[in-house]
C-alpha cells in the first residue's frame, strides 16, 4: 500500500511538473513574441511601447540627437533585460524537464519493485 501510496503521489507530481512546463513553454513564447516586437518597433513606435518612462527621459532633452541616443540606450537595456528574462526562463525549463525525467525514472523504478514482490494473500 506504501508503494502504491508513493506510486500515485509520482504520478501527481509528474503531471503537475508536466503542467509547470506547458506554462513556462508559454511564458517563453509571450516573452519572445514580446522581444520581437521590441527588436522591430521603430524610433516613432518606442516612446509608446517604453512607455512613460522613454518620455520623460525624452523630455529631459531638447536636442534631437540626445533623444535618439536616449531612445536607443532605452531599448538596448530592455533588450537586455529580456535577454537576462528568456535566459531565466529557459534555464527554468531545462530545471523542470531535468526535475519531470528524475520523477518518471523514479516512478520506473518502483514499479518494477512493485512487480518483483512476491504476491502476499492476507
Amino acid at each position: 500500500e506504501v508503494l502504491k501510496h508513493l506510486q500515485g503521489k509520482l504520478e501527481h507530481d509528474v503531471g503537475t511538473s508536466a503542467s509547470q512546463c506547458d506554462i513556462l513553454d508559454q511564458m517563453k513564447g509571450d516573452a519572445h513574441g514580446l522581444y520581437n516586437q521590441y527588436a522591430t518597433a521603430g524610433s516613432s513606435d518606442t516612446s509608446v511601447i517604453l512607455g512613460r518612462a522613454s518620455a520623460a527621459s525624452s523630455q529631459q532633452s531638447n536636442n534631437p540627437q540626445k533623444k535618439e541616443r536616449a531612445e536607443g540606450s532605452s531599448i538596448g537595456t530592455l533588450k537586455a533585460e529580456l535577454e537576462r528574462e528568456r535566459s531565466l526562463l529557459l534555464g527554468e525549463i531545462d530545471k523542470e524537464e531535468k526535475e519531470k525525467l528524475w520523477y518518471y525514472s523514479q516512478l520506473q523504478s518502483l514499479s518494477k519493485r512493485l512487480e518483483e514482490l512476491p504476491q502476499v494473500e492476507t
